[in-house]
Protein backbone atom coordinates (compact mmCIF):
# COMPACT_ATOMS: atom_id res chain seq x y z
CA UNK A 1 0.00 0.00 0.00
CA UNK A 2 1.24 3.79 -0.39
CA UNK A 3 0.68 6.24 2.28
CA UNK A 4 0.23 10.10 2.45
CA UNK A 5 3.71 11.22 0.99
CA UNK A 6 3.88 8.34 -1.39
CA UNK A 7 5.45 6.01 1.06
CA UNK A 8 5.65 2.53 0.65
CA UNK A 9 3.98 0.29 3.93
CA UNK A 10 2.48 -3.16 3.87
CA UNK A 11 -1.24 -4.00 6.20
CA UNK A 12 -1.39 -7.17 8.04
CA UNK A 13 -5.03 -8.28 8.22
CA UNK A 14 -6.33 -10.43 10.41
CA UNK A 15 -5.87 -10.81 14.46
CA UNK A 16 -3.63 -14.29 13.85
CA UNK A 17 -1.91 -12.64 10.84
CA UNK A 18 -0.82 -9.92 13.09
CA UNK A 19 0.28 -11.69 15.92
CA UNK A 20 2.43 -14.17 13.40
CA UNK A 21 4.01 -11.01 12.29
CA UNK A 22 4.79 -9.36 15.38
CA UNK A 23 6.25 -12.26 16.75
CA UNK A 24 8.67 -12.85 13.92
CA UNK A 25 12.59 -12.12 14.70
CA UNK A 26 12.78 -9.89 11.32
CA UNK A 27 9.62 -7.37 12.85
CA UNK A 28 11.05 -4.20 14.26
CA UNK A 29 9.04 -1.26 15.49
CA UNK A 30 11.25 1.05 16.00
CA UNK A 31 12.27 4.16 13.52
CA UNK A 32 15.70 3.29 13.51
CA UNK A 33 15.11 0.25 11.76
CA UNK A 34 12.94 2.05 8.66
CA UNK A 35 15.29 2.08 5.94
CA UNK A 36 13.53 4.63 3.84
CA UNK A 37 13.08 6.93 6.82
CA UNK A 38 16.92 6.32 8.25
CA UNK A 39 17.77 6.72 4.07
CA UNK A 40 16.56 10.88 4.29
CA UNK A 41 13.61 9.30 1.74
CA UNK A 42 11.04 10.25 3.80
CA UNK A 43 10.41 14.43 3.51
CA UNK A 44 10.78 16.13 7.04
CA UNK A 45 7.12 17.26 6.84
CA UNK A 46 5.69 13.54 6.18
CA UNK A 47 2.42 13.94 7.97
CA UNK A 48 3.13 10.39 9.83
CA UNK A 49 6.62 11.22 10.55
CA UNK A 50 5.65 11.63 14.46
CA UNK A 51 3.16 8.84 14.51
CA UNK A 52 6.19 6.29 13.40
CA UNK A 53 9.14 8.10 15.59
CA UNK A 54 7.39 8.92 18.82
CA UNK A 55 9.14 7.26 21.64
CA UNK A 56 7.10 4.44 23.38
CA UNK A 57 5.65 1.21 23.90
CA UNK A 58 4.04 0.91 20.47
CA UNK A 59 7.30 1.64 18.80
CA UNK A 60 9.49 -0.04 21.16
CA UNK A 61 11.21 -3.58 20.06
CA UNK A 62 12.70 -6.71 22.67
CA UNK A 63 13.70 -5.98 26.28
CA UNK A 64 12.03 -2.50 25.58
CA UNK A 65 8.75 -3.21 24.82
CA UNK A 66 8.40 -6.32 27.02
CA UNK A 67 9.62 -3.60 29.99
CA UNK A 68 7.08 -0.69 29.07
CA UNK A 69 4.31 -3.08 28.17
CA UNK A 70 5.18 -5.18 31.83
CA UNK A 71 4.62 -1.55 33.82
CA UNK A 72 1.03 -1.21 32.07
CA UNK A 73 -0.22 -5.00 31.73
CA UNK A 74 -1.56 -4.77 35.73
CA UNK A 75 -3.93 -2.27 34.66
CA UNK A 76 -5.10 -4.62 31.77
CA UNK A 77 -5.58 -7.92 33.40
CA UNK A 78 -8.75 -9.61 31.92
CA UNK A 79 -10.59 -9.82 35.05
CA UNK A 80 -10.33 -6.05 35.27
CA UNK A 81 -11.80 -5.90 31.73
CA UNK A 82 -14.18 -7.91 32.63
CA UNK A 83 -15.26 -5.67 35.59
CA UNK A 84 -15.49 -2.58 32.94
CA UNK A 85 -17.72 -4.21 31.05
CA UNK A 86 -20.85 -2.11 31.96
CA UNK A 87 -18.68 0.95 32.08
CA UNK A 88 -18.04 -0.34 28.41
CA UNK A 89 -21.12 -1.14 27.56
CA UNK A 90 -22.55 2.41 28.70
CA UNK A 91 -19.52 4.49 26.75
CA UNK A 92 -20.33 2.44 23.54
CA UNK A 93 -23.78 3.66 23.77
CA UNK A 94 -23.21 7.20 24.59
CA UNK A 95 -20.58 7.49 21.77
CA UNK A 96 -23.28 5.53 19.49
CA UNK A 97 -25.73 8.10 20.52
CA UNK A 98 -23.00 11.10 20.05
CA UNK A 99 -22.78 9.92 15.84
CA UNK A 100 -26.36 10.56 15.54
CA UNK A 101 -26.18 13.81 17.24
CA UNK A 102 -22.77 14.56 14.61
CA UNK A 103 -24.87 13.44 11.30
CA UNK A 104 -27.32 16.06 12.19
CA UNK A 105 -25.78 18.98 9.66
CA UNK A 106 -25.29 16.57 7.01
CA UNK A 107 -25.71 13.11 7.60
CA UNK A 108 -22.25 12.84 7.76
CA UNK A 109 -19.65 11.88 10.69
CA UNK A 110 -16.25 10.88 11.07
CA UNK A 111 -16.02 7.79 12.68
CA UNK A 112 -12.46 7.98 13.90
CA UNK A 113 -12.88 11.37 15.54
CA UNK A 114 -16.75 10.25 17.52
CA UNK A 115 -16.14 6.45 17.84
CA UNK A 116 -12.81 4.56 17.02
CA UNK A 117 -10.44 6.99 19.00
CA UNK A 118 -12.91 8.15 21.90
CA UNK A 119 -14.01 4.79 22.87
CA UNK A 120 -10.35 2.85 23.31
CA UNK A 121 -8.99 6.12 24.98
CA UNK A 122 -12.06 6.03 27.46
CA UNK A 123 -11.51 2.41 28.30
CA UNK A 124 -7.63 3.21 28.64
CA UNK A 125 -8.48 6.21 30.99
CA UNK A 126 -11.25 4.35 33.23
CA UNK A 127 -8.98 1.32 33.68
CA UNK A 128 -6.04 3.71 34.67
CA UNK A 129 -7.95 6.08 36.85
CA UNK A 130 -7.62 8.88 35.12
CA UNK A 131 -10.34 10.87 36.52
CA UNK A 132 -13.27 11.95 33.64
CA UNK A 133 -12.34 15.36 34.20
CA UNK A 134 -9.17 14.54 31.65
CA UNK A 135 -10.61 12.56 29.53
CA UNK A 136 -11.67 14.94 26.62
CA UNK A 137 -8.06 16.87 27.12
CA UNK A 138 -6.05 13.82 26.12
CA UNK A 139 -8.80 12.32 23.43
CA UNK A 140 -7.99 15.57 21.89
CA UNK A 141 -4.13 15.24 22.39
CA UNK A 142 -4.51 11.78 21.32
CA UNK A 143 -6.26 12.75 18.43
CA UNK A 144 -3.44 15.26 17.47
CA UNK A 145 -0.69 12.65 18.36
CA UNK A 146 -1.61 10.48 15.15
CA UNK A 147 -3.06 13.43 12.97
CA UNK A 148 -2.39 13.26 9.43
CA UNK A 149 -2.96 17.17 8.72
CA UNK A 150 -0.76 18.59 11.08
CA UNK A 151 2.91 18.54 11.34
CA UNK A 152 5.38 17.20 13.31
CA UNK A 153 6.09 20.01 15.76
CA UNK A 154 2.13 19.97 16.58
CA UNK A 155 2.43 16.43 16.93
CA UNK A 156 5.30 16.55 19.41
CA UNK A 157 3.67 19.07 21.01
CA UNK A 158 0.89 17.05 21.78
CA UNK A 159 2.45 14.00 22.94
CA UNK A 160 4.73 16.39 25.26
CA UNK A 161 1.33 18.00 26.62
CA UNK A 162 0.08 14.49 26.74
CA UNK A 163 2.71 13.20 28.97
CA UNK A 164 2.80 16.54 31.31
CA UNK A 165 -1.42 15.85 32.03
CA UNK A 166 -0.54 12.23 33.04
CA UNK A 167 2.34 13.49 34.89
CA UNK A 168 -0.27 15.38 37.03
CA UNK A 169 -2.31 12.95 37.09
CA UNK A 170 0.23 10.52 38.69
CA UNK A 171 1.70 12.93 40.77
CA UNK A 172 -1.76 14.33 41.74
CA UNK A 173 -2.79 10.05 43.14
CA UNK A 174 0.77 9.58 44.73
CA UNK A 175 0.02 13.08 46.93
CA UNK A 176 -3.07 11.29 48.04
CA UNK A 177 -4.53 8.92 46.27
CA UNK A 178 -8.16 10.02 47.26
CA UNK A 179 -7.93 13.44 45.15
CA UNK A 180 -8.67 14.09 41.99
CA UNK A 181 -6.08 16.13 40.42
CA UNK A 182 -7.28 19.55 39.15
CA UNK A 183 -8.79 19.75 35.49
CA UNK A 184 -6.36 21.82 33.10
Amino acid sequence: MVLPGEVRAMAVLGHDALKEFLAHPDVAKNARHFTALQAGEIADGWPLKTFATVQGMTTADGADHRRLRSLMSKAFTARRVEELRPYIVELTSRLLDGLEAAAIEDGVVDLRTHFALPLPMGVICELLGVDEVHHDRLHHLSNQIVATDIGPAEAMAANREMVEVLSEVAAARTADPGTISPAR
